[in-house]
């Protein structure tokens, strides 16, 4: 005990009477045979009376009530502490403790509160239903968490043996396919045989009954099938007419379709023939592939009311839902529908019938609003209460009205007939949209010039782009192709804004204006290369999200779901709307419709240019199909560019595009014009394709210089040998015309087909041209070389080429070095091209006449943003629902065991007074100094197993908690730089994940902390001892919520478990070299404790809030009374704690608030901290220039920093003046 509670003093003061307790001992045993009688203390014959003593010490020593709770029994001459479980109101009474209160050691009044206690209790008994009812709602959890497993293990069994079903009837696809047509066959089967007697009857009226057997058309295999030959029929109506002379009008004699059906007829035939919708004839091919399938089809054109409901029925199913009156519109993607409407067309008469019943409910309300206001003055209550039920009536009550997500079926009997019309013709208006000038304001027009992008690399700087030209026009589509290193995602990121990692030059221009176009990002788009969306999310709420983020502030949200639903058709996933995306740890929807959420994404905002990073990547040739035509669409649809990175497309996705930008090594470009003309142009440069062989690898072989040409162009051999002179042939000139704008004049196409014409020849005859005294002087010419300068010149290669290898120009050339020239001279017959081009001819390279750009529109405010951030965090805690249980159960079980172990908590133990005689009867204050330690040994003893328990579990909680809050910023970073580069407000995010990650955690705590004070039996109130528990969890989430900001994701795991440990361990106080007493002793070690250590206030404030409930007796409260009280000898002194707090001496068991206000200010502050930390961080991932940049052209941004600054100073000054500040 001198050792833990060592006072210089003391020890000294010992030494002075240490033979005085000598003699004192030795007269002890003299007169053992004489009683100490009860209420005195007994020595040598002398007798004190023990209240006497105590009032001593109170009235005249005026150390406080010190002895109180003491009592001196008959025979014993020592005082003694009352024991647990009794109070010693003086020194002759010893009383069982009441019941409700709890009685520690040397109690003299019962105030310590115990509702669970009973007379003469022992321990502090708190309610015991709070434990099992504990233990029960976690025995729940984790009985729902199996149940949820359980069942999710067997959806996975199901759905695998569904798989390998399907594998074995992977071999029966065919005769599937059969029956299928068979089944289609059948079912048209009585309108086949009505038309076919229509059509005998019809050609027997008019006389011609040379092809009357109509019976040839269809026979039957067998009773129940039969097959239908179209061709026959064909010959059989219109004879052996020649292709494009039949009329829809003379086929409609048979068929009888009215003016509506055969419009509808006639631009279907057309829509699946590939022809323009408008036209009013077909071939024989066209009827034989698309005749059944379409008049199967015109059974839904114009349709009846009871042909409506006989579809509806067919949509709802055999289900309950037919007799609801009601189906998900989900089904109509899914059902009948689908066979002759695309996805855009379903979702525009679910639109539109959302639409048509909003209105209707509105006109609902006005009429009944004005039949109730006309009625306040002439009708009594009893009608004005029946007219507020008549405004509150809902027009279906199986219809979720605020979900809209319902069909009735009086809905659709009502509108379907008519939106029918609209959805078929729906392509036609949007043809004539694009086309008509008012697209034409709302989109933009990129031209580009001498753009370059130059990257920083060691000292020395690398160009990745260099020196491009060209034009993205609207309407357009544009592939950006090349081989690896070529820089094609460079130029994307240069042309989008978001090259912030290099310096980008050149001349950028927006509708003919000079204009940085990250200034206009609201109206580009970019689809990154990787899968960037939120996985927990289902296709629709991930577009939904998009679209209330980014589309203008006041957008209503049943417009945001519209366009949502719009862009799922659009893309073709209507089928999988509302599917969670999924990731490698859920199942959800396929790659390729992956990639297409990834392209929705962007759509939500409704750009007038998308950029896209090879949305292809890692697709089956299949999907990839899927993704880009859906991209075209868009394009054909709405009049959007779009320019995307495309490696290796197979033919039917290259066709898709409109032109392409096709870039060598080092980002220079090799051809930039329409793909229809690409092979003209290169093969006008002598390169030559091999039959069969893909345009797109042919090209990029081309770029990478890893293909030569078929023989030397005229150009390079002048430029060799300037004196050679080919000779002019009379064969037809080569053209390398790109459209209008690339055309040669005549001078130039001599000049190319007499050297090609030579150069053929020369190969023939070993390269005449060249002589050998010409190659032989090159070879001594490059021997006179430096060794790391000599390379082979274009003769000698070709040469090699045509000699060696035969002529063919199509063989790979192996040699990296001849790559290397083979590319310089593309690149400078591109520049050679350009710069021979006439104005009139580079019209398509130049931007357009001014006009103007569209005007952005207000993005959705802060705290707009800071809702849906919130609500969204919601949904995806919901999602990982079973994930969050088993974070909560870790951390509440944990706290549970850790607590279990260390048992109830003991704030007093059983201890001897051990205080002189002498020491107690004198009347100088001076010698009962000494003995305080002594006095208040009963309470001192229990801190350090208190210390050891909040050390132990402050550690476990401060560990658990900061790992799974750090995973709120890591597990989401991708997703946030992909938003914070598309404009998202960082602050908004944040400030949400903080908010959110913050409630999450504490709630955590809170649970854990009412365990712990149930299972300890803790004299501190429970407000208290959870409100500490929440300081330790906010010093811990904050900081957790910094260091992904500072170190890489892979190390954030590591680095947050060893913050936690190492600082909580090492500087939390409680244990050496670094002890309160040493951090009270030293201002540097305060502070830095205080910022650092999470468990330093928290083992302070639990210890300080259970000894500062007991009384004065213990050393550690004292009253106003004890003027004398040397507060040095005080318990609180002697180990170290509130040293900063004289207040702490009051008595109280509500707890030490002081203790909480240092950890929850530096939790603001490192919160602070972070909040700019984010803005700095990843900032090139976040597609933004860097932060000095910024503030150069921004002078708003130079305040805001400025103030952000002075508002963190302020905090942390008076964060460190709480820390360091001695409370009165």
């Amino acid at each position: 005990l001198q050792c833990l509670f060592f006072v210089p003093s003391i020890n000294a003061q010992k030494e002075e009477f240490s033979m005085e307790q000598t003699a004192r001992k030795t007269d002890a045993l003299n007169n053992t045979n004489k009683i100490c009688p009860e209420g005195f203390i007994c020595n040598n014959g002398n007798q004190e009376s023990c209240d006497d003593i105590r009032e001593k010490v109170r009235d005249t020593f005026k150390f406080g009530d010190i002895l109180a709770g003491t009592y001196c029994p008959a025979g014993d001459s020592q005082l003694e502490n009352c024991p647990i479980g009794y109070v010693c109101k003086n020194s002759t009474s010893k009383e069982p403790c009441p019941s409700g209160k709890f009685c520690p050691h040397k109690t003299a009044v019962a105030e310590i509160e115990c509702g669970g206690c009973s007379k003469g209790s022992t321990t502090i008994a708190r309610p015991t239903i709070l434990v099992p009812l504990f233990g029960t709602l976690i025995i729940v959890v984790i009985l729902s968490i199996g149940l949820r497993l359980w069942l999710k293990r067997n959806s996975e069994l199901v759905e695998k043996l569904k798989r390998l079903q399907n594998k074995r009837l992977d071999s029966k696809r065919q005769d599937d396919i059969m029956e299928e047509y068979r089944s289609r066959i059948n079912k048209i089967r009585p309108a086949l045989e009505i038309l076919l007697k229509r059509v005998e009857s019809i050609q027997i009226q008019e006389g011609d009954g040379s092809n009357s057997n109509f019976s040839m058309s269809m026979h039957s295999p067998d009773a129940e099938t039969f097959e239908f030959d179209t061709a026959l029929f064909y010959d059989q109506l219109f004879g052996n007419r020649k292709d494009g002379s039949v009329t829809y009008l003379e086929l409609n004699k048979y068929l009888k379709l009215n003016p509506s059906q055969l419009e509808e007829f006639t631009h279907r035939m057309n829509e699946l023939a590939g022809a323009s919708i408008y036209s009013l004839t077909f071939s024989r091919s066209t009827f034989e592939e698309c005749f059944l399938e379409v008049f199967e089809e015109s059974k839904h054109f114009g349709p009846t009311p009871q042909e409506c409901f006989e579809l509806f029925d067919e949509i709802a199913g055999d289900t309950e839902l037919r007799h609801s009156g009601s189906i998900p519109e989900e089904l109509f993607y899914t059902s009948e529908l689908s066979e002759f409407l695309n996805d855009t067309q379903i979702n525009h008469i679910l639109t539109r019938i959302r639409q048509l019943r909003k209105e209707d409910q509105s006109n609902q309300k006005e009429t009944a609003g004005a039949r109730l206001i006309s009625n306040v003055y002439n009708r009594t209550n009893s009608a004005l209460r029946m007219s507020v039920r008549i405004l509150s009536t809902r027009p279906d009550e199986h219809m979720d009205v605020g979900t809209a997500r319902y069909i009735s079926k009086a809905e659709f009997l009502k509108y379907y007939p008519t939106l029918l019309k609209e959805a078929t013709s729906l392509e036609v208006v949007e043809k004539d949209d694009v086309e008509g000038s008012s697209r034409k304001k709302e989109s933009i027009d990129i031209c580009f010039q001498d753009l370059s992008l130059t990257l920083k690399v060691g000292s020395g700087t690398v160009r990745v782009v260099d020196s491009v030209t060209g034009r993205l026009q609207p309407g357009t589509m544009t592939a950006l192709m090349g081989g690896s290193g070529a820089g094609k995602t460079s130029l994307l990121n240069a042309l989008c804004g978001r090259a912030s990692y290099g310096k980008v030059t050149g001349v950028t221009k927006i509708n003919g204006k000079i204009a940085a176009i990250d200034e206009h990002s609201t109206l580009v788009g970019f689809v990154p290369q990787d899968d960037i969306v939120y996985p927990e999310l289902t296709v629709r709420e991930n577009f939904i999200y998009s679209g209330r983020f980014r589309l203008p502030q006041g957008t209503d949200i049943s417009d945001i779901e519209d366009l949502a639903d719009q862009t799922i058709a659009n893309l073709g996933l209507s089928r999988v709307g509302d599917t969670i995306v999924g990731d490698v740890k859920r199942r959800g929807v396929s790659g390729g419709e992956k990639k297409r959420v990834n392209i929705g994404l962007e759509l939500m905002a409704k750009p007038s240019t998308l950029f896209l990073d090879e949305p292809t990547s890692g697709l089956d040739s299949s999907s990839a199909f899927l993704v880009m035509n859906s991209v075209r669409s868009l394009v054909d649809k709405h009049g959007l560019s779009a320019c995307s990175v495309i490696h290796q497309p197979r033919k039917s996705i290259f066709d898709l595009f409109d032109s392409l930008i096709l870039l060598g090594a080092g980002g220079k470009m090799v051809y930039h014009g329409a793909i229809s003309e690409v092979e003209e142009y290169f093969t006008g440069l002598n390169y030559v394709s091999q039959p069969g062989e893909s345009l797109a690898d042919w090209l990029i072989d081309i770029s990478t210089g890893h293909l030569s040409p078929k023989s030397l162009h005229p150009h390079t051999i002048r430029s060799i040998h300037p004196t050679a002179k080919p000779k002019v042939s009379q064969g037809k000139p080569v053209k390398r015309k790109l459209g209008a704008t690339k055309a040669m004049n005549e001078k130039q196409k001599r000049g190319m087909s007499a050297g090609l014409n030579e150069m053929k020849s020369a190969i023939e005859n070993n390269l005449e041209l060249i002589s050998a005294a010409d190659v032989s002087e090159q070879f001594e010419e490059k021997k006179q070389l430096p060794a790391n300068s000599r390379r082979p010149s274009i003769a000698l290669l070709s040469y090699r080429h045509a000699s060696i290898k035969g002529p063919s120009g199509n063989q790979e050339a192996h040699s990296e070095e001849d790559a290397k020239y083979r590319r310089e001279i593309l690149f400078s017959e591109w520049n050679d091209h350009f710069n021979t081009l006439t104005d009139a001819e580079k019209q398509i390279y130049s931007a357009p006449e001014e006009y103007p750009i569209p005007t952005p529109e207000a993005k959705p405010t802060f705290g707009s943003q800071l809702k849906i951030q919130m609500l969204r965090y919601c949904l995806v805690w919901k999602r990982n629902f079973i994930s969050k249980q088993i974070d909560t159960i870790i951390i509440v079980g944990t706290a549970a065991l850790i607590s279990a172990m260390a048992g109830k908590a003991e704030v007093t133990v059983d201890s001897e007074i051990g205080v002189s005689y002498y020491s107690l009867v004198s009347n100088n204050p001076s010698a009962l100094i000494p003995e305080l330690p002594q006095i208040f040994r009963y309470a001192l003893l229990p801190d350090e197993e208190m210390q050891k328990f909040t050390l132990r579990f402050g550690l476990v909680l401060v560990v658990l908690i900061g790992l799974t809050a750090s995973k709120d910023i890591t597990d989401k970073q991708t997703e946030f730089f992909r938003e914070a580069a598309s404009g998202y407000d960082v602050n908004a995010y944040f400030l949400a994940v903080n908010i959110m990650s913050t409630v999450e955690h504490l709630t955590q705590s809170f649970v854990a902390a009412l365990i712990a004070w149930c299972i300890r039996q803790s004299v501190s109130k429970w407000l208290y001892f959870c409100m500490s528990f929440l300081a330790l969890s906010w010093f811990a989430i904050s900081w957790s919520l910094l260091i992904p900001l500072l170190v890489p994701p892979s190390n954030v795991t590591i680095v947050v478990g060893f913050f936690m440990t190492f600082f909580g361990l090492l500087f939390g106080g409680s244990l050496e070299p670094i002890t309160f007493e040493k951090i009270y002793g030293s201002w540097g070690l305060q502070l830095f404790c205080g910022f650092f250590s999470p468990s330093r206030y928290f083992i302070e404030s639990i210890s300080v809030a259970e000894h500062r409930c007991l009384p004065e007796q213990s050393g550690y409260t004292v009253t106003e009374e004890a003027t004398n009280f040397p507060m040095e000898l005080g318990s609180f002194s002697l180990l170290g704690l509130a040293g900063n707090d004289d207040s702490v001496t009051d008595q109280s068991c509500k707890g030490w608030y002081t203790g909480l206000i240092a950890p929850v200010l530096v939790g603001f502050c490192v919160r602070l901290i972070g909040a700019g930390l984010i803005h700095v961080s990843g900032r090139s991932k976040q597609a933004k220039k860097p932060l000095r940049e910024d503030m150069k052209k921004s002078p708003r941004l130079c305040y805001i920093i400025l103030g952000y600054v002075v508002v963190l100073l302020a905090l942390l000054g008076i964060t460190c003046w709480v820390i360091l500040k001695e409370f009165d």
